[in-house]
C-alpha cells in the first residue's frame, strides 16, 4: 500500500515562496555556516560541525557516546552530533518539504521554485546550489536535474551528468526493439499492461521516459522504494540486486531505469571482415562514387543504408559522423522531442 502523499496545500505553499535564497530572518537555513547558535534561524542550532541543524528534540548536540543525548537521540560518530531515527535520510528525497539530507541527517533548506536552476547563485556550504525536483536548494555536488547543467554536450540521467559516449544518439546504438529518444534507449508503450513500462519509467507520448512526479518524497513511495529524482526507486548493491529486468544498479546504489545504449561493437577486432567499428557500430566499405553505393549498404545492414564521404555505412540521419540534427532535446526548440537525430514534436 502506498503512503499518503503530501497535502496538495503544502505544495502549492511551497511553490509561492520566492525563488530568492531565505536567509537568517527564516525557519529554513540550506547549509548555512555557523559559528554560534545566534548565526542560525530559529528552531536551529549551531551544530558541531559548523552548520546549521535542526534544534528539536536536542538533535544538533555535541557528543563521543550515545550516552551524550537526549532520549531518542543517538550520537552519529561521523558528524560528532545527536540525531534521531526520524531525522535520518540516504537521499534528499527522504526529508520533509523545505529539507535537504546533508551527511544523513534531514537539514532545513532553502526553497527555491525553478528545479534546475542555481537558487540564485547562492552556496550550499562548500557547494553552489541546485534548486532539486522538490524546490529545494541542495549541494549540486556533480547532481543535475536537466541537460542545462551538464554544460553545452552533457545530458542529466538518472540525475548524473553523462557525457555524449554515455548516452545514444541515434537508434542503431539502441538494443533490437527501442529507439533513442531524448538520448536515452527506450520502447514504444501504448498505456497497456502488455507494453507497460518498468519501474522508474512512466508512459508518455507514446514512449517510455524517466518518471519526474511519482513522488514528492520517499513518504509517496512503496516501503522497499525511495524518492530520488522524483521517480520510486529501490535500493540495490552488495546483496540487493534489481527486481527488474528493466533497471539496473547505478553508482548511486538505485535500481534506475535502463536506457543505457547497447553497442555493437568498441573496437575493429569487434567486427567481421573488412567493417570498421565507428561510433559503436561496423560500419561496412562503400565507394560514395558509385551509383549503387547505398545498395552495398543496405545489402549488409538494414538501420546503415547510406555511404558517407569517408565510404562507410551510415544511418539515413547520418550523412557524416557528427551530423545528425539533435543529440538532446535542448538542441531542439519548443520542447520537441530528439528522436534519432532528428527534431520530432
Amino acid at each position: 500500500m502506498r503512503r499518503t502523499a503530501l497535502p496538495l496545500f503544502a505544495v502549492l505553499f511551497a511553490a509561492s515562496l520566492s525563488g530568492c535564497p531565505i536567509w537568517n530572518d527564516s525557519d529554513t537555513v540550506g547549509a548555512v555556516t555557523c559559528a554560534t547558535d545566534g548565526d542560525c534561524p530559529r528552531r536551529a542550532v549551531c551544530g558541531a560541525r559548523g552548520v546549521c541543524v535542526p534544534a528539536s528534540g536536542g538533535q544538533g548536540v555535541a557528543c563521543t557516546r550515545d550516552g551524550d543525548c537526549p532520549a531518542g537521540q543517538d550520537c552519529d560518530a561521523r558528524r560528532g552530533e545527536c540525531v534521531g531515527e526520524s531525522a535520518s535520510c540516504e537521499v534528499h528525497g527522504d526529508c520533509a518539504a523545505g529539507e535537504a539530507c546533508a551527511e544523513g541527517v534531514c537539514t532545513p533548506a532553502r526553497t527555491c521554485t525553478s528545479p534546475g536552476g542555481d537558487c540564485g547563485g547562492t552556496t550550499c556550504g562548500t557547494d553552489p546550489c541546485l534548486c532539486d525536483f522538490r524546490g529545494v536548494c541542495v549541494p549540486r555536488a556533480g547532481a543535475c536535474v536537466v541537460d542545462a547543467n551538464c554544460g553545452p554536450t552533457g545530458v542529466c540521467l538518472g540525475g548524473v551528468c553523462r557525457t555524449p559516449g554515455e548516452v545514444c544518439q541515434l537508434t542503431y546504438q539502441c538494443a533490437t526493439g527501442e529507439v533513442c529518444l531524448d538520448s536515452r534507449c527506450t520502447r514504444a508503450c501504448d498505456g497497456s499492461a502488455a507494453s507497460r513500462c518498468g519501474p522508474g519509467a512512466t508512459c508518455e507520448g507514446g514512449y517510455c521516459r524517466p518518471s519526474t512526479d511519482e513522488c514528492a518524497s520517499t513518504a509517496d513511495c512503496d516501503a522497499d522504494a525511495r524518492c530520488v529524482g522524483g521517480a520510486c526507486l529501490a535500493p540495490c548493491g552488495g546483496t540487493r540486486a534489481c527486481a527488474s529486468a528493466t533497471t539496473y544498479c547505478a553508482a548511486d546504489g538505485f535500481c534506475h531505469p535502463d536506457f543505457r545504449p547497447t553497442p555493437v561493437c568498441s573496437g575493429d577486432g569487434d567486427c567481421r571482415g573488412t567493417s570498421t567499428c565507428v561510433n559503436g557500430a561496423c560500419r561496412v566499405p562503400c565507394d560514395h562514387t558509385d551509383p549503387d553505393a547505398s545498395q552495398t549498404c543496405r545489402s549488409n545492414d538494414f538501420q546503415l543504408t547510406v555511404c558517407g564521404m569517408d565510404d562507410l555505412c551510415y544511418t539515413s540521419n547520418e550523412t557524416r559522423p557528427g551530423e545528425a540534427e539533435c543529440a538532446r532535446p535542448s538542441d531542439c526548440q519548443d520542447g520537441a522531442s530528439c528522436l534519432d537525430g532528428r527534431c520530432v514534436e
